[in-house]
């Protein structure tokens, strides 16, 4: 779809409140233009810039919304070091095709108090790979979004693969609350060295900075090695590969069914599959995933 010219906002616009956003967009609907939104944490880099510039090429009217949601850090300190750049994020922003940048605050996103609404269903989706080590997160992170969806009710949903499980999570919470948006997964983008954009990256010493890209080199070479390697044998020497980095700690690394993500340990177990990998580089985590087949 091109994008159709939008005539009631010229220049992208920063709204906080429920009630301005929403009128905004039902004058949209009104006249049959379709929304695309893109929530975010903020921090905003070029693998952000990327939903957005998908959204706009298939969508009318574009929403991006920063809101840093206290419910899916289970690490408080993290929440608190997690990047607020606010101001290079609008200036971003206004450089792209984007309208509305909406920026709640925490009041205006749980009204009535941040305890879960909602105990969602995610089956082993939330107990596995990430959600391994951080109890209550998608929970957190699937009641912000059912949140944020009710309130900009656009029409998709763009989300990025490199938080591959996340797709699969809130994907499968919209199914079960029936919502009337479509989700669209987006390519991964990544530095020039392969290693994939994160706000998390900025946090890195210039020497774990050199050896990030690692987890990506790694998943690149197991893909290659698809189908003529015993999966196993391939899974043992990719956490070798990387734990042989003084740098690094390896989390997991995961082949799964790219449709459900159980985990498998034959190639014929899964029709589709999806290789997922997290390491620690000090205390900083950083989390890769490739499409094997």
């Amino acid at each position: 779809m091109k994008r159709a010219i939008v005539e009631l906002i010229l220049i992208m616009k920063q709204i906080t409140s429920l009630a301005e956003l929403q009128e905004l967009v039902q004058a949209q609907k009104k006249n049959n233009k379709t929304v695309g939104f893109v929530p975010t944490l903020g921090a905003l880099h070029n693998g952000h810039m990327s939903l957005i510039t998908r959204a706009s090429k298939e969508c009318d009217f574009i929403i991006c919304s920063i809101f840093v949601n206290p419910t899916q850090f289970d690490d408080k300190e993290d929440l608190k070091k997690y990047p607020r750049t606010i101001e290079s994020d609008l200036e971003k922003l206004r450089e792209i095709d984007c309208d509305i940048c909406f920026t709640p605050t925490v009041d205006e996103v749980y009204p009535n108090g941040q305890e879960l609404k909602h105990e969602y269903d995610l089956g082993q989706l939330e107990n596995i790979l990430e959600g391994s080590t951080r109890p209550g997160h998608y929970q957190g992170v699937a009641q912000v979004v059912h949140r944020l969806l009710e309130m900009v009710k656009p029409d998709l949903l763009f989300l990025g693969q490199k938080d591959y499980q996340q797709v699969k999570v809130l994907t499968k919470m919209i199914d079960q609350q029936d919502l009337p948006v479509g989700v669209i997964m987006c390519d991964i983008i990544r530095e020039d060295d392969g290693l994939a954009m994160s706000s998390r990256n900025v946090r890195l010493s210039p020497d774990e900075r050199e050896v990030a890209n690692q987890l990506y080199k790694t998943l690149k070479a197991c893909k290659k090695e698809y189908d003529s390697s015993p999966l196993l044998k391939l899974k043992k020497w990719a956490i070798a590969n990387l734990n042989a980095e003084p740098l690094i700690k390896v989390d997991y690394i995961s082949f799964c069914d790219a449709s459900t993500l159980e985990e498998i340990e034959h190639w014929e177990d899964a029709e589709h599959i999806v290789l997922l990998g997290a390491i620690f580089l000090g205390p900083i985590r950083l989390i890769d995933n490739i499409i094997i087949c």
